[in-house]
């Protein structure tokens, strides 16, 4: 029998050659996220499409995303050939700061550097009744729909990944026709979650294949199967199509998927609305509560210096268009990056 060697101390483990050399203090983010146990009204008008600091919903040839309707996302694919392991995604963060900074607050070597700020939601899916993602489709041709979950640190589920077989629908796509949408649903918690019963489940939350984190190499210094953080989900990805459905896809074979009332979680949902960061620039007394400023006299300054809005007792932040702005109050004024 070949004999291994271990070496115990200082908390390392050293088998056969074999170095564990993953270490979560490497990945953490800076976490300001509002974190939920569900979250719905991912559309337009709550302004799910602003993309204050990179987008939301991210897609890459061979696809690309349309919004149809204030409520309905068009993804237009068109098969590259072969396999495709390609997808898009729908995120409910998104990222303060410099674009060239990473998001993790250390570097690989576990040195500080700088780093983007998470905003926005996190959803909760300790609970595994609660690890549920449905929505409502329509297809122009059938296909097959992979599901993968993606937390805060970038890692994708893809140890184990439910797809489903989505029909073309009948009679051809009307988004206007509330028949002929079906809705999806998916789980990462067994069939049955509570009362809901998943079309296609699995039982898992890891990652075994990525290469990178939020573009971060981690090869050779990740774990064969590293759990996602259950607590800090931030969105999933979808892949038509993918490899395994689909070995020797036709190349330029298009299909159009339609996607609406996306609800990640499984109990009473959040609705979402676009992050908000505050800078305190004088006064310690200003009151904003979820995203209402409260005063007596309030008014909003634009980059220019031109009051655009003035309010008498609170103003919701939310009615403000994408922009920098500053809140003058008499308890202290504001900085807004919305």
């Amino acid at each position: 029998m070949k004999k291994s060697l271990l070496l115990f101390g200082a908390g390392l483990i050293i088998s056969a050659g074999v170095f564990a050399q993953y270490d979560p203090e490497n990945w953490l983010v800076d976490d300001q996220t509002q974190n939920v146990t569900a979250l719905t009204g991912l559309i337009k008008t709550n302004g799910y499409d602003t993309e204050l600091s990179g987008q939301v919903i991210t897609t890459t040839a061979p696809y690309t995303y349309s919004w149809e309707t204030d409520e309905v996302v068009k993804i237009a694919f068109t098969h590259p050939g072969g396999a495709n392991w390609n997808d898009f995604g729908f995120f409910t963060v998104q990222w303060d700061g410099n674009a060239s900074d990473s998001k993790f607050m250390k570097d690989l070597n576990g040195d500080d550097q700088d780093y983007q700020t998470a905003r926005g939601y996190t959803i909760d899916f300790t609970n595994a009744e609660n690890r549920l993602i449905s929505f409502d489709v329509q297809a122009s041709a059938g296909l097959n729909l992979r599901l993968d979950l993606k937390d805060i640190a970038g890692k994708t589920s893809n140890g184990a990944s439910p797809n489903l077989d989505v029909a073309a629908t009948t009679g051809g796509v009307d988004i206007t026709d509330a028949a002929k949408w079906t809705n999806l649903k998916y789980s990462w918690g067994g069939p049955i979650l509570g009362e809901v019963i998943a079309d296609e489940s699995v039982d898992i939350m890891e990652d075994w294949y990525s290469g990178d984190w939020w573009t971060v190499d981690n090869t050779g210094i990740k774990d064969a199967e590293n759990p996602l953080s259950s607590t800090q989900i931030v969105g999933f990805v979808l892949t038509i199509d993918d490899g395994n459905s689909v070995p020797e896809g036709t190349a330029g074979d298009a299909k159009d998927f339609y996607i609406k009332n996306i609800v990640i979680g499984n109990s009473a949902p959040t609705t979402y609305s676009p992050w908000v960061n505050i800078e305190t620039v004088e006064g310690n007394q200003l009151e904003v509560v979820n995203g209402v400023v409260y005063s007596a006299t309030i008014s909003v300054v634009n980059v220019l210096g031109q009051v655009i809005a003035t309010a008498q007792g609170q103003f919701d932040i939310s009615t403000l268009p994408a922009g920098v702005y500053s809140i003058v109050t008499a308890e202290g004024t504001a900085k807004i990056v919305k």
